[in-house]
């Protein structure tokens, strides 16, 4: 398997109400913008991002001091994205 690098810049505005999330997002290192909706409950957070040629399932999933992101996109060369982060 060959190891790549990518690079993003992604910035989103995203409003929750009554479990339901909806805004806006932003990749400035390849100009791409569209909308983001989905669903929060409890720890979890699940949500679909689209753009003009860009679509993508999220997840995001919180346990104590740990977060859990995966992002999946549709119909480009990656196929996943996974990060774990930790508050030291």
């Amino acid at each position: 398997m060959r190891k790549r690098s990518y690079n993003f810049d992604l910035a989103a505005h995203v409003a929750y109400r009554d479990g339901t999330i909806a805004g806006s997002w932003r990749e400035a290192a390849h100009n791409a913008a569209g909308t983001i909706s989905g669903h929060a409950s409890g720890d979890r957070i699940v949500a679909a991002a689209n753009g003009t040629n860009f679509a993508a399932s999220l997840s995001l999933t919180t346990h104590g001091n740990r977060q859990s992101v995966a992002i999946r996109p549709q119909g480009i060369e990656v196929t996943g994205v996974s990060l774990t982060l930790n508050r030291q």
